[in-house]
């Protein structure tokens, strides 16, 4: 990145992650259920939108951040192996920083990161490892994440689509489940992992959810989202098979509140050592996923993602179409109560989102009207059924 650009960050806090897609659970200790019907519905407010220019097309969700008081939307790409920024108000790339794939200064391949100040914190997912850069991709330090206590399952990976945090000396870190879970792995293992940046000693933290321990599953099903909550210090979970989300926090049991879809019933348990055949597929494809969790910071409220099946491929067994499925959006307030559930049935409406201080945008394409080289995004907007 340019001295001139990189010399002047605001620090901030920065999420990316790839976006992937199922549910069974409870709500233990709360996330009431709305008996009424659901009270917020989600529109898309097309008179609300966003739109950026590309030459090359990132994977990743992403984020806003300031610079002088510019909105400015930073993106990962991981075909170009490097982190794009761009105005926000005309959405023009203005600068990247530039990764290499390996050398001294490498990074074999781009997930997630985080950027405070003149600092960024990404994970070696083939080695690993913690890496932290300078604005200009120099490599600065490289540190080990392999606690004693871990097992390999559950390692930071590639597919991990998970936040980095930072939180003084420490940072936090998320593993991502082997293809092929180990039982052990499952009945001892734990997702995350607090790394001291001055010692760089590391330990496992946030143990498996019972869910994963209890029975077998197929292998997408072992993928989760997870959220960072300011307000309640805390991590909120989204576990493929779980109709609740669980906040854990350093030091607690993690509690467990409903935010499961009331459009279809629960899913069935696999229960079976195949786990990646085409019949498996199959069952996968045919059950509803929960997927990626986003706050709105404009309206206070939480929209947990949901797929579910293509009926008429699952009908005709046709596992490649069962591929193309729709999805709703689960809302909950401020406390995690279950609010409302909305099913966005234009086949348009994309799955990676922005999130900003004036709400949340998902992108959009219509084949049709779509140009080449814009990226289009539709803010969410949540109505209130009451009024």
């Amino acid at each position: 990145m340019r001295n001139t650009f990189g010399s002047i960050f605001w620090p901030f806090i920065l999420c990316c992650f790839i976006f992937h897609s199922c549910s069974t659970g409870g709500s233990e200790n709360g996330g009431a259920i709305n008996d009424l019907g659901p009270s917020i519905k989600i529109e898309l407010a097309k008179d609300d939108s966003l739109k950026f220019y590309y030459e090359t097309k990132s994977d990743f969700d992403y984020s806003q951040l300031y610079q002088d008081s510019i909105p400015l939307l930073v993106a990962a790409n991981k075909r170009l192996n490097s982190i794009d920024f761009y105005r926000m108000n005309n959405g023009e790339k203005i600068d990247s920083i530039m990764l290499s794939l390996d050398g001294p200064n490498g990074l074999p391949r781009l997930n997630n990161f985080l950027l405070e100040s003149d600092t960024l914190f990404a994970i070696n997912s083939f080695a690993y490892e913690l890496v932290l850069f300078d604005l200009n991709g120099i490599a600065l330090k490289r540190i080990r994440v392999r606690p004693p206590e871990a097992y390999d399952a559950l390692l930071p990976r590639y597919f991990t689509r998970s936040e980095i945090l930072k939180k003084g000396d420490l940072i936090y870190v998320f593993g991502d489940p082997d293809l092929n879970p180990l039982d052990r792995s499952y009945a001892k293992g734990k997702y995350a992992y607090e790394i001291n940046l001055r010692t760089g000693e590391s330990r496992s933290v946030f143990e498996v959810p019972e869910i994963y321990r209890r029975d077998r599953w197929m292998i997408n099903q072992y993928f989760y989202r997870h959220l960072y909550s300011q307000e309640k210090d805390g991590w909120l979970f989204s576990f493929e098979v779980d109709d609740s989300i669980r906040l854990y926090t350093t030091g607690s049991k993690p509690e467990s509140y409903f935010a499961g879809s009331r459009l279809t019933g629960p899913i069935e348990k696999w229960n079976r050592k195949d786990v990646n055949s085409k019949e498996a597929y199959r069952y996968y494809l045919g059950n509803k996923s929960y997927s990626k969790l986003i706050f709105d910071r404009k309206h206070e409220l939480y929209y947990r993602f949901v797929k579910h099946p293509n009926e008429q491929a699952k009908m005709d067994k046709d596992v490649d179409a069962m591929w193309f499925r729709g999805f709703s959006v689960v809302v909950l307030d401020e406390d995690l109560n279950w609010v409302g559930e909305t099913l966005m049935k234009n086949k348009s409406i994309g799955e990676v989102h922005i999130s900003t201080d004036s709400g949340v945008y998902l992108s959009y394409f219509d084949v049709d009207k779509a140009i080449e080289g814009e990226k289009l995004f539709y803010r969410l907007n949540p109505v209130d059924q009451a009024n």
